[in-house]
């Protein structure tokens, strides 16, 4: 009997930061995480845009830790660029129409009214120029969310290798950057300090914070721990009890905050990005 995809091993065709690629045969490969995890809300994202014609690997299969997808050709638009086949304002020109493509899109049935998809890691790594046009990879951080918060991300990535002068890409990355900006839609600095915050947590910086619909964030509580690490996975809880929401990381109470502004309605978890280093997951459950 065949071993199944899943328990397959051997010399990965590409690694990734969380993840190991493995070819399959001509038109497949294995994508799969090496620090746990379930793959099934990014396959359920990568095949609802998908089959709405947003350009995503086409999903063969999911379990557990592994992703069996379309074996894509062509670079990343950061091996475009080292190579000079790819020029830094038109690579922003093709970030702000992925994203005008994605936020394009209605959300998964649930969603709150005026939420889009949001993607929460559009960098040049995860994008690959394909025969087909460019491709988006990586969906393990998408969600809904406003569009805004989105772009300002992708331009807090962007904006994190270009003031790094040890980093090989820190001019192109400026200009990119430039070029993202001029071609994106909408009002991304009403949200860059929230997509800030979300790229600072990396250094273990915590916040409690209450959204609404419009994008309008308050923080409730905040604080900070010790950094949990890169690439590794830890649990984190929320527990609601009337009015009182309280998180807690691998079991250790980190804040709590009180608000009633809201007589229902789940809590939730802003997931993070990044193009420069990826911060640790967290497992998330929310009790009430």
């Amino acid at each position: 009997m065949a071993e199944p995809l899943g328990r397959r091993r051997g010399t990965p065709l590409a690694s990734v930061r969380e993840a190991d690629v493995f070819a399959i045969d001509a038109r497949r490969v294995l994508r799969r995480y090496r620090n746990g995890g379930d793959v099934g809300t990014e396959a359920e994202v990568m095949t609802y845009v998908g089959a709405l014609g947003f350009p995503v690997p086409v999903v063969y299969s999911a379990e557990g830790t592994d992703l069996v997808l379309e074996r894509l050709d062509g670079p990343t638009m950061v091996q475009a660029f080292v190579s000079g086949d790819l020029d830094p304002p038109a690579g922003g020109r093709i970030l702000a129409e992925l994203h005008a493509l994605l936020h394009a899109l209605p959300p998964r049935p649930g969603a709150d009214a005026g939420a889009r998809i949001l993607h929460l890691d559009l960098h040049p790594e995860n994008v690959m120029l394909t025969a087909r046009g460019p491709v988006l990879i990586d969906w393990r951080n998408a969600t809904e969310g406003p569009p805004d918060l989105d772009i300002a991300v992708s331009a807090v990535i962007l904006a994190e290798v270009g003031v790094d002068p040890s980093h090989e890409l820190t001019l192109p990355a400026r200009s990119l950057l430039a070029s993202f900006l001029d071609y994106a839609s909408g009002d991304p600095v009403r949200l860059l300090d929230r997509a800030v915050a979300m790229r600072r947590a990396n250094g273990g910086a915590w916040s409690i914070l209450k959204n609404t619909t419009g994008g309008t964030v308050t923080t409730l509580a905040s604080g900070s721990r010790a950094a949990l690490g890169t690439n590794s996975w830890h649990h984190l809880a929320l527990a609601l009890q009337g009015t009182t929401l309280t998180a807690k990381v691998d079991g250790t109470t980190v804040g709590s905050a009180s608000d009633g502004s809201y007589a229902a309605g789940p809590a939730g978890r802003a997931p993070r990005a990044g193009w420069v280093s990826r911060p640790a997951r967290c497992a998330p459950s929310t009790t009430r």
